[in-house]
C-alpha cells in the first residue's frame, strides 16, 4: 500500500510538469519506490568494506533487482539510479547478490542476467 501511494505521489509530481519525459517519469516513480533500497546501496558502493557489516544491502539488493522495472530505460537514467558500472555486486563477504545489467544496440536496458557468487 505505501509503495502504490509512493508511485501515486510521483506520478502526481510528473502530471505537475516537474517531470517532462516518460523515462524521467519512470525513474521518478523508481526512486521514490525504492527510496530505502536505493540509499542502502547507495552507502555499500560507497565504502563496500563497511559495507559488509550491514546486513540490509543484500535483502535490499534483492528487492531492487527483482521489483524495479528497469527494462526499456536508456542507460543514462539507470546510472542516475545505481551508478556507472554494468556488473552490480552487493555482499557481506561470503554471499554476494551479483546483477549484469544487460543493454540493447540502442542504448537500452533488455534485461538484468543473475551471476552466480561462487
Amino acid at each position: 500500500m505505501k509503495r502504490l501511494l509512493l508511485c501515486l505521489f510521483a506520478l502526481a509530481l510528473a502530471a505537475r510538469g516537474a517531470v517532462t519525459t516518460p523515462d524521467e517519469k519512470k525513474v521518478t516513480v523508481i526512486r521514490e519506490s525504492f527510496r530505502v533500497e536505493l540509499a542502502i546501496m547507495a552507502r555499500y558502493r560507497a565504502d563496500p568494506i563497511k559495507g559488509y557489516d550491514d546486513v540490509r544491502v543484500m535483502p535490499a539488493a534483492e528487492r531492487f533487482f527483482a521489483d524495479a522495472p528497469l527494462v526499456g530505460l536508456p542507460k543514462a537514467a539507470v546510472e542516475s539510479l545505481i551508478g556507472t558500472a554494468t556488473t552490480q555486486m552487493y555482499g557481506n563477504g561470503e554471499t554476494f547478490i551479483i546483477r549484469e545489467i544487460l543493454y540493447d544496440e540502442s542504448g537500452l536496458v533488455s534485461g538484468i542476467k543473475k551471476l552466480k557468487s561462487r
